[in-house]
């Protein structure tokens, strides 16, 4: 007789119900060494809240979600089996502050967190890896041409990007206050 443990789920969905697609135009990121301790990964969610340094705050990025996105695939073998999520931002400057952002995006170890389309908060980035970051700028073509700089933050985790109800600090406030779950934040994010 198996004595293992499984997690398996119903999968259910009512017909009519409208499922919003792509991801809200901001995305929080920080580095993964200013993180004191770690949220609790269970059932495809973080539990509790990340814990950052004491002067360390989440930094915005504001994108155009319309040129944005984030996926997840199945990597590797059994039983060793992950996902690599990607997420993929298009920020629509070309200007100091993206140059210094970029260097230590491109070369640091960070985890982002976006709001999908149904106002959910999830997580790229993980313990397990570090996440790989790229950057490529465009300046557009002619006058209708569209400039901005394209951030590719990809990672490897257990689970496609994990929802993440906690708390997420900013320089403008709190984000996501604890006991508000994802309804919370304003209508920009």
């Amino acid at each position: 007789m198996n004595t293992c443990e499984t997690n398996t789920k119903s999968l259910r969905w009512c017909q009519g119900k409208t499922v919003v697609p792509g991801i809200r135009p901001r995305v929080y990121y920080v580095a993964k060494n200013d993180i004191v301790s770690w949220p609790t990964l269970a059932d495809g969610k973080y539990v509790g809240d990340f814990v950052l340094a004491a002067d360390k705050k989440w930094q915005v990025i504001d994108i155009l979600n319309a040129k944005s996105n984030v996926t997840s695939e199945s990597q590797g073998e059994k039983p060793s089996k992950t996902f690599k999520n990607t997420l993929k931002v298009v920020y629509p400057e070309l200007n100091e502050d993206l140059n210094a952002a970029a260097e230590e995006l491109n070369s640091g170890d960070h985890v982002f967190i976006h709001r999908d389309g149904s106002g959910k908060f999830k997580v790229v980035g993980s313990e397990i890896d570090q996440t790989d970051t790229t950057i490529s700028t465009d300046t557009g073509e002619g006058a209708t041409g569209t400039s901005g700089a394209t951030i590719t933050a990809t990672a490897t985790d257990r689970t496609p990007a994990p929802f993440y109800d906690g708390s997420i600090m900013t320089d403008e406030g709190e984000v996501n206050p604890k006991g508000s779950g994802s309804a919370s934040g304003s209508a920009a994010e």
